[in-house]
């Protein structure tokens, strides 16, 4: 976002109303501005922002009072149940009606809308690549293993 013109005061002001900042693996050209904004070098030395999967540095305010930053490790989330999900999204969108577009047939509709764009001679490969993508899809998602918490930070 910050590299679209004229967005750099969004940013700056985005990160001014936040009191609570997680800094997951940035892009390299945002790192002096994530720097900057932990005040970490001047307070703490070179600190690295390239992190492993699930670990990153976590800034909060706590009573008006900004703490030091602290290296924090994100547990993966246990096996969830897709059918108390779809019941959560369910419910939200009930509560919610104005905000939210049905979404029935959305992919069969965007699919008539690329074969439409692609010369016919060229359609089928639309079949191709959704076919792969349904099946990588479905496939299953590794979570990276925790490391242990040898600070005993408690995060």
């Amino acid at each position: 976002m910050r590299k679209v013109e004229g967005m750099e005061p969004v940013v700056q002001a985005l990160l001014a109303n936040t009191s609570t900042q997680m800094f997951f693996s940035p892009d390299p050209e945002d790192a002096d501005l994530i720097r900057a904004t932990l005040s970490s070098t001047v307070r703490y030395g070179d600190m690295t922002l390239d992190l492993p999967s699930l670990q990153c540095w976590l800034r909060a305010r706590i009573a008006g009072r900004w703490q030091p930053p602290t290296l924090i490790q994100i547990k993966p989330l246990p096996h969830t149940d897709s059918g108390r999900v779809k019941a959560l999204i369910e419910e939200v969108i009930v509560a919610h009606p104005a905000d939210y577009l049905p979404a029935d047939g959305w992919q069969e509709k965007a699919s008539a809308v690329l074969e439409n764009m692609l010369p016919r001679a060229l359609s089928h490969l639309l079949d191709e690549f959704l076919a792969v993508r349904l099946e990588n899809q479905n496939g299953r998602v590794a979570q990276p293993s925790t490391q242990e918490d040898e600070r005993r930070l408690g995060f």
